[in-house]
């Protein structure tokens, strides 16, 4: 496998991240009411807006997002870890670093278990749906090699 990624797909990527992070957190904050103002720093503003500090937090978290699918789909990583092995640390990774933000940031009351519970459910639904659209065209990709090498043959 021939790994040339560049620093402008590392930026192209943290910036998708973060602009589709910004793309639900308006959402969330559209419907914030008054009581989310008082449970944490992430709706500081309920539905009036989205804090410059916030947004700064979701930048920094979408780098550091960035930082670990890159090294997991490394062409070193690749070669090292399995699939299965790479599917499982890498999720796992992106979940203990967003839940390090989550408690470090105060986007909600770190005792409070529903939110936690609520951001590890949304989470690995994201996840396995983003996991299967990738399955998918992967599969895809691999009947067109398929196809293609049947007609060379």
């Amino acid at each position: 496998m021939d790994d040339k990624r560049t620093f402008l797909d590392f930026c192209s990527f943290v910036m998708k991240t973060f602009g589709i992070c910004v793309c639900i957190l308006s959402v969330i904050t559209l419907l914030a009411n008054n009581e989310m103002i008082e449970t944490g720093n992430m709706f500081s503003f309920g539905n009036k807006a989205i804090s410059i500090t916030v947004l700064l937090q979701f930048l920094l978290l979408s780098f550091f997002t960035a930082v670990l699918v890159f090294l997991f789909t490394s062409e070193y990583m690749i070669k090292c870890m399995s699939l299965t092995a790479r599917l499982i640390l890498m999720p796992l990774s992106i979940l203990i670093c967003l839940g390090i933000a989550i408690y470090f940031f105060g986007w909600f009351p770190a005792g409070d278990i529903l939110p936690w519970i609520l951001f590890v459910v949304s989470f690995l639904i994201c996840f396995g749906v983003s996991l299967a659209i990738t399955l998918h065209k992967n599969k895809e990709a691999d009947d067109d090699l398929n196809k293609a090498l049947t007609k060379m043959k």
